[in-house]
């Protein structure tokens, strides 16, 4: 079994155009910056994120907002353009997770955790925990070559609880970062109405965030571990987790 060590190139899953910078905006900032290979994929093209114009119009706002985000804190992006409110754990979309996978060959991979409250998020998570049970199995989706390992899969914060709350594994200061995570946000202007909407809102989940997690920086992002990895890998993740994430 391979365990990979130098855990630099990071894929995340996002189910809509502007979660990567909601969720993670921070972290990719820090990543980015100490040399991490970052890639975004958004599943949905957001187009019901307007309802003052049609879908059409909409997917083209939204789509020239992510790619002014990503170049702003400087990660590839890919959209699968799935329709907004559309993801469903088909077999479809988990061989589109899967050659996402193979093709990037993340060491760790990011996304929403699977009772997230909008299905989108949901399914988003399921897509990729299932794609993690085969995507060392050369048999099934051949398109790309099987990996030799699995990656290690992070889940972003969210406050709900039922049937499991988040479990804070890795809480990451980004305080140097923020103001970054702001400006990116601000990217997504069919969203947000002014760069002071979005650090309010930023603001407003650091607080609730920081309300269950002891912390004595001031602005954090948080990530729980995902168990479909092999004890060896999760181990080794494990014991290198302060140097990638320092």
């Amino acid at each position: 079994m391979v365990i990979k060590m130098n855990k630099k190139r990071i894929l995340l899953f996002c189910a809509h155009p502007d979660d990567a910078e909601l969720c993670a905006g921070g972290t990719i900032k820090k990543f980015v910056s100490k040399g991490y290979k970052v890639k975004v994929v958004i599943m949905t093209n957001g187009g019901v994120g307007n309802n003052d114009m049609n879908v059409s119009k909409t997917v083209d706002i939204r789509n020239v907002e992510m790619q002014n985000a990503a170049s702003f804190l400087n990660y590839e992006v890919k959209n699968l353009n799935i329709n907004d409110g559309e993801v469903l754990p088909t077999l479809e979309y988990r061989k589109l997770v899967i050659d996402e996978i193979r093709k990037f060959k993340p060491d760790i991979i990011m996304t929403h955790r699977s009772n997230d409250y909008h299905p989108d998020h949901r399914y988003t998570s399921i897509l990729v925990q299932d794609s993690l049970v085969l995507i060392c199995t050369g048999n099934y989706c051949p398109t790309y070559s099987p990996l030799n390992y699995t990656p290690i899969t992070l889940f972003f914060w969210d406050r709900f609880t039922k049937p499991n709350s988040f479990n804070a594994d890795i809480v990451y200061d980004i305080t140097n970062e923020f103001e970054d995570k702001v400006e990116a946000l601000s990217k997504h202007k069919s969203q947000y109405k002014s760069i002071d909407e979005c650090r309010n809102v930023l603001i407003d989940i650091n607080n609730e965030l920081k309300q269950n997690i002891e912390s004595s920086y001031k602005y954090i992002e948080a990530f729980e571990i995902c168990e479909y990895a092999k004890k060896d890998e999760l181990i080794a993740f494990l014991e290198s987790k302060n140097k990638i994430f320092g």
